[in-house]
């Protein structure tokens, strides 16, 4: 015979949650690694890009995605949206980066 029973203590999971940036690309140090997008409100956000951020091209006027696209294929200016971890020592990590051609 074969006896289940409830968990003693509650089972918590917790992830950080994703956050999302606007703006449009300001700076850009393909050495390091680094974007700057400036913001709605003209503030800047770093984000780092490894080679396990996604970059894809979003052309809104068709509906299809470039994917595999790097940190050098950014310039000056591209709108992009960041999801991005939390900021650690004011530098946030990408996960996922969309770069709009509008």
């Amino acid at each position: 015979m074969l006896t289940i029973l409830p968990p003693t203590e509650e089972i918590v999971v917790s992830f950080p949650l994703l956050l999302v940036e606007r703006g449009t690309v300001e700076n850009l140090d393909a050495a390091a690694g680094i974007v700057e997008l400036k913001r709605k409100d003209g503030s800047l956000a770093k984000i780092r890009v490894s080679d396990n951020t996604i970059v894809d091209n979003v052309y809104a006027d068709i509906f299809t995605w470039e994917s595999n696209k790097g940190i050098r294929d950014l310039k000056k200016g591209d709108r992009v949206r960041a999801r991005v971890w939390p900021a650690h020592d004011d530098v946030e990590n990408a996960l996922l980066i969309d770069v709009f051609h509008l």
